[in-house]
C-alpha cells in the first residue's frame, strides 16, 4: 500500500451483509458470464468486496490523519493527500469511488488555499518589515503615495513603460507620469496629450511606437523629421494621418491633429 502502511493505521472495516444465494442455480452458460465478468472487474474492484470496503474506509482515516498533524505545514499536507490518489487511482479503487474522490478533490482545495492565504500572509509581513507599516500597508493595498522609492513604486506598478530617470511613464500611449526628487516620488500626474515640446524621439517610440510614415530634412548642425501616425485608408485609397510631429535633433519641436 506504499505510503499508507508507512504513515497510517488501518480503520476497522465493516463487511456488508452478503446478499442471499439464489434459490436456483444459474445455467452453464450464465455462469461462464459471471465468471468472466469477475474477472474483468478484478481491475476495479466489485464495490461489495471487503476489500473495497477496506480500501475505502483506509483512505479517508488515512486523509484525516494528515490533515490532524498540526506539525507539518499545509503544503506538506496537500502533497500527501496528492499522492493517496494516485496511489489508489493506480490500484483500481479511484474509478469506483466516487464519494471518496469529491471528499479528496474538496480537502485539497482547501489546503491550497490555505496554502495560498499562508504566502499571501508571508509576504505582507515581510513588506512591512522591509519598507514600514506605512509603506507596507500602502504596497499591500495596491496604492501608490507620496514618498514611496522606485523600488517601493515597482512592487505596486510592476517596471515602468519608460524610464527617464527620475521620471517614470506608464501607459501606451503614455498616460502617467511620476517625479522622483532624489529617489522618493514627488508628484503623480495624468498625461492628456499624445505629445510635448521637447518630448524626446525614443520616449515617442516607446509611446506610440515607431512612426507610419517618416519625412526627412538635413542642413548643417540640424536634422528635422516629420513623424506620422495613426494611419487609416480613404474612400480613395490614400493614407490619411492623425498626427504630424515635427522633430529637431531628435526632440519635439511641435505636432498637430490633421
Amino acid at each position: 500500500m506504499g505510503i499508507f502502511n508507512k504513515l497510517f493505521k488501518k480503520s476497522e472495516v465493516t463487511k456488508p451483509n452478503e446478499p442471499e444465494p439464489k434459490q436456483q442455480e444459474e445455467e452453464p452458460k450464465q455462469q461462464e458470464e459471471a465468471s468472466a465478468q469477475r474477472e474483468k472487474s478484478e481491475s476495479t474492484i466489485d464495490i461489495t468486496s471487503e476489500q473495497y470496503i477496506s480500501g475505502c474506509n483506509e483512505m479517508k482515516d488515512s486523509i484525516v490523519a494528515v490533515l490532524d498533524d498540526k506539525d507539518t505545514s499545509g503544503y506538506q499536507n496537500l502533497e500527501a493527500i496528492k499522492e493517496f490518489r494516485r496511489q489508489w487511482k493506480e490500484q483500481g479503487f479511484y474509478v469506483c469511488m466516487r464519494d471518496a474522490k469529491n471528499y479528496v478533490d474538496n480537502l485539497i482545495s482547501e489546503c491550497e488555499d490555505e496554502e495560498r492565504e499562508n504566502i499571501t500572509s508571508k509576504r505582507h509581513n515581510l513588506l512591512k518589515k522591509k519598507y514600514g507599516d506605512k509603506y507596507g500597508t500602502a504596497i499591500i493595498n495596491n496604492k501608490i503615495i507620496v514618498g514611496m522609492t522606485k523600488e517601493m513604486v515597482r512592487e505596486v506598478m510592476r517596471k515602468p513603460d519608460y524610464d527617464d530617470g527620475q521620471e517614470y511613464y506608464y501607459g501606451r500611449p503614455f498616460k502617467k507620469k511620476m517625479i522622483f526628487i532624489e529617489d522618493k516620488l514627488k508628484s503623480v500626474n495624468g498625461i492628456k496629450d499624445p505629445f510635448w515640446i521637447g518630448m524626446k524621439k525614443n520616449m515617442i517610440i516607446a509611446s506610440l511606437g515607431r512612426a507610419k510614415d517618416e519625412k526627412k530634412n538635413v542642413s548643417k548642425g540640424k536634422t528635422k523629421l516629420k513623424w506620422y501616425f495613426g494611419g487609416r485608408k480613404t474612400r480613395q485609397g490614400n493614407t490619411a494621418y492623425k498626427y504630424e510631429v515635427r522633430l529637431e535633433n531628435d526632440l519635439v519641436a511641435g505636432w498637430r491633429e490633421l
